[in-house]
């Protein structure tokens, strides 16, 4: 029924086949896209950026950031190493670890409370 087709040697199942004596047309090229009508480009080539070579100001920022840093690293890694104390530092020191312990020394008087079920 019909016009008869061969497969071609190696042929895909379900691929379409050419009848028998006829040689397959290729596809014709779809037409190419249209180039710019405009001098665009190369407009955009020519001109030149004020800002060209120049740092974004976020990176400025976290260079001087960065910079703060290191120096107070510096700075506080030379007064360990020299043992240099202000006079009221010892005095903190010792404040706020009493304070420490005395809180500690608060909370577990707390959890005992709680345990005993007042």
């Amino acid at each position: 029924p019909g016009t008869a087709t061969t497969p071609a040697a190696g042929a895909q199942p379900g691929a379409a086949t050419t009848p028998a004596g006829q040689t397959p047309q290729p596809t014709p090229n779809p037409n190419p896209a249209p180039g710019a009508a405009d001098d665009a480009i190369p407009a955009a080539a020519r001109t030149s950026d004020d800002g060209a070579g120049a740092a974004p100001a976020a990176l400025v920022l976290l260079a001087i950031v960065g910079g703060l840093l290191l120096l107070a690293a510096l700075a506080w890694g030379a007064a360990r190493w020299w043992a240099w104390e202000p006079a009221w530092w010892l005095r903190a020191r010792h404040a706020s670890a009493e304070a420490g312990w005395r809180t500690s020394a608060a909370w577990a008087e707390f959890r005992d409370w709680v345990r005993m079920g007042r």
